[in-house]
């Protein structure tokens, strides 16, 4: 039963394909997905009359009457208030939705609420992430220490790639700054990833970002390139001699254990991640964790533990280097609900006064 001291959220996921809407419980620090609904987003001709619709339902699957703010985590850069989503005719703008819900609104980034997520990750949680690297320091079961100012980071690998920085100053002073993190230049560091490098280069006729090497794109790129060299002549993997390179992503995934050339594609991948992932950590020394996101992540998380992740994280030239990554724990989110939770904590912190 909701008590009287708990808030409760409207927030929405809003994708291209989907909008996940659903009421968010809060009590003091603790947030949790008691109601959802979906609505396919090529259905959709007018966003707040949905998300009035959504409030509507989710409010009659709980036992809250009302809502105590709302926010929107959407795929794509917001500009003053406003987002337009790849492959929809709609925009969300900020100030027509918090007229019509009668409430205050807010629209962030999908990264960046996922940012609003991570001081509220536990790392001893098996349900909510899996540690990638631990520093030896640490206990498998204590959380994150502490510091002055207490730095997060996410990168995560989807569609797309995208980052996302945390800084928490205490409990409650909560800073997430954008990120086109996912957009610079990543480069090979050992004789297969250069190659690999020199292939998309030739491929795309320019210099490809980190993206185009990190995300479901960089999957497809990895298996274009076993493909040219002769590979996936073996069963069950053949498939993707003749598959159209769109499919090359999910048949990697499907195949990477089974097949040596699939197996090989994943693990270049995957030390391209760890590189990524290796400049992000110097950049910026998130010490209270770095997480991983994104749905390339998720499907293949076991995949890219085993293969070259770590690999490619620790293939700095430099020791001083190597040890300050090595003070950095590394996470693989698994809780499906962090973008609806950091959309939910952002919400709460628009309103504190």
């Amino acid at each position: 039963m909701a008590t009287t001291h708990a808030h409760s959220w409207l927030v929405c996921d809003a994708g291209g394909t989907n909008c996940s809407f659903a009421l968010v419980e809060q009590t003091d620090r603790t947030f949790d997905v008691v109601a959802r609904t979906r609505y396919d987003s090529q259905t959709i001709t007018d966003f707040a009359s949905t998300m009035s619709d959504a409030r509507k339902t989710l409010l009659q699957q709980s036992d809250f009457r009302s809502i105590s703010g709302a926010c929107v985590s959407a795929a794509g850069p917001v500009h003053d208030g406003t987002v337009n989503l790849t492959n929809t005719s709609w925009s969300i703008d900020e100030r027509e939705l918090s007229e019509r819900l009668g409430t205050g609104v807010r629209i962030i980034n999908d990264l960046t609420a996922i940012g609003y997520a991570l001081p509220l990750v536990n790392p001893a949680d098996a349900d909510a992430c899996t540690s990638v690297w631990e520093p030896a320091s640490r206990g498998s079961d204590a959380r994150p220490r502490r510091v002055e100012t207490a730095v997060q980071a996410v990168a995560a690998a989807g569609t797309g790639l995208g980052v996302a920085i945390v800084c928490e100053a205490q409990p409650g002073s909560l800073t997430v700054l954008p990120s086109e993190g996912g957009h610079t230049d990543l480069a090979g560091f050992d004789a297969e990833t250069r190659q690999f490098q020199r292939f998309v280069e030739s491929a795309i006729c320019e210099s490809p970002d980190a993206e185009l090497y990190v995300s479901g794109q960089g999957l497809k790129h990895a298996a274009a390139f076993i493909l040219a060299d002769g590979g996936f002549r073996d069963e069950p993997a053949q498939e993707l001699r003749t598959a159209d390179p769109a499919e090359y992503p999910a048949l990697v995934s499907r195949y990477a254990s089974d097949s040596p050339d699939a197996a090989r594609a994943m693990r270049l991948f995957a030390k391209m991640y760890g590189r990524f992932v290796s400049g992000l950590a110097l950049t910026v020394l998130p010490y209270a964790g770095l997480f991983l996101a994104g749905g390339v992540t998720t499907r293949n998380l076991e995949a890219i533990m085993s293969s070259g992740f770590l690999e490619g994280y620790f293939s700095h030239p430099h020791e001083g280097m190597k040890s300050s990554l090595r003070r950095v724990p590394v996470y693989a989110l698994r809780n499906y609900d962090v973008s609806l939770i950091g959309a939910a904590h952002a919400a709460y912190l628009s309103t504190e006064v």
